[in-house]
């Protein structure tokens, strides 16, 4: 069999449906394609001009073991049927060219009896499902673990992927789903053979086919999808929040400079957004106008927005840019209380006026909202205290 070309193919059914299995391995072995072995979910078969219309029969491993026992073989090799290979771990396949040959099994109930390996095992691995969905959902809320590590929860979630958790949560609905599949088919399949039914051959797996590959397209989507998010490579993976216009989405939460200087045009606006299981809704903006000196004179500010998935996360995030911001405004943050919001911290230089460049920082939150804004210009920011209130309960 050196010089014949092989082919591969997927399994287009599920495993437990064992007639449906055997009912494809036939007809590719109608057209010249006879199975040579297994590799994964892949069958490897030979391409040969030969066509010899054969039976398939699949039958349940009795003990963990690679092959059959060299008895059972001879045995089966005199009744006409030659081994073929054995199946994931689960099957032994056989293989008969002789019409006249008599069938493996004749007994359905005798034959619901030699799963009982099949089934202790399938047990096994529905145990396991608990622990793979915890895996799962671990990687998916880890950033409720991550003050215990070096970097803070807010550079992880600025370098966190978009969609990463969705998909990790889609993966592993897609294998417990395969796994509790496999668990009805074998329980259908033992059901109706311990009833004395034997397996409906040959049994049609077209249609399980389509489903298979339409279930394979949506998860190399999700894959695609998934690694596009991302736009032009930026390491925050985030997305542009500006329309065609050059003006930033309504649905942008930020400090306006415009409605704090009275200006009435910016010289630099930019707007970025991103979206997380855990923050699903995070934006950040950049904005500069003239001072009263001119174009010599800009003052800036720069809005960081977080809107997380629950109140402690938000605390926790709070936390994090306190400790920014006594950098940013060069001063141990101050508390004010704000009606409206649950908390308000400032900071910055006391002599607002004598600096030719001061530089202030507002930590506002209200609920699970966290607003970090940092601003240079001579506007004190704590007799501004009601318009960071209205810009929070405006868009939460």
């Amino acid at each position: 069999m050196s010089g014949r070309q092989e082919y591969r193919e997927f399994r287009p059914v599920e495993l437990y449906d064992v007639a449906a299995v055997e009912s494809w391995l036939e007809e590719r072995d109608r057209e010249g394609y006879h199975l040579l072995r297994f590799r994964g979910l892949y069958g490897i078969f030979c391409q040969d001009c030969s066509v010899a219309p054969s039976r398939y029969r699949l039958q349940p491993l009795l003990r963990k073991e690679k092959s059959p026992l060299p008895e059972m073989t001879d045995a089966y090799r005199e009744l006409g049927w030659e081994y073929v290979c054995t199946l994931a771990g689960t099957f032994h396949i056989w293989r008969c060219g002789d019409p006249a040959a008599p069938e493996l099994d004749t007994d359905p109930v005798v034959q619901s009896m030699g799963y009982g390996y099949l089934e202790r095992k399938m047990r096994r691995h529905l145990l396991r499902l608990p622990a793979i969905l915890l895996v799962c959902l671990g990687i998916c809320v880890l950033p409720w673990f991550w003050g215990a590590g070096d970097m803070p929860l807010v550079d992880q979630l600025e370098h966190a992927l978009p969609g990463e958790g969705l998909f990790w949560l889609l993966m592993a609905a897609a294998v417990v789903g395969v796994e509790l599949l496999d668990a009805f088919r074998m329980r259908r399949l033992l059901r109706s053979l311990g009833t004395g039914v034997p397996l409906e051959r040959p049994r049609s797996w077209r249609l399980q086919k389509r489903v298979t590959q339409a279930v394979m397209v949506l998860i190399w989507a999700g894959v695609l999808i998934s690694w596009l998010l991302p736009d032009g490579g930026d390491p925050h993976f985030t997305r542009s929040a500006m329309d065609g216009d050059g003006e930033p989405l309504a649905e942008v939460v930020y400090v306006d400079l415009r409605e704090l200087e009275g200006s009435e045009e910016l010289t630099g606006f930019s707007a970025e957004r991103k979206s997380l299981l855990l923050a699903p809704r995070m934006y950040w903006t950049r904005q500069s106008t003239e001072g009263p000196g001119g174009p010599l004179n800009l003052i800036s500010g720069n809005t960081s927005y977080y809107r997380m998935g629950t109140k402690g996360l938000a605390l926790r995030v709070e936390e994090e840019l306190k400790t920014w911001q006594k950098w940013f405004g060069g001063g141990e943050p101050e508390r004010l209380k704000v009606p409206g919001l649950d908390s308000f911290w400032w900071a910055g230089d006391e002599q607002l006026s004598r600096r030719e460049d001061p530089c202030q920082c507002v930590v506002a939150r209200r609920g699970n909202c966290v607003l970090m804004f940092s601003y240079t210009g001579h506007k004190d920011l704590r007799i501004q205290t009601d318009y960071f209130a209205a810009v929070l309960m405006k868009f939460q």
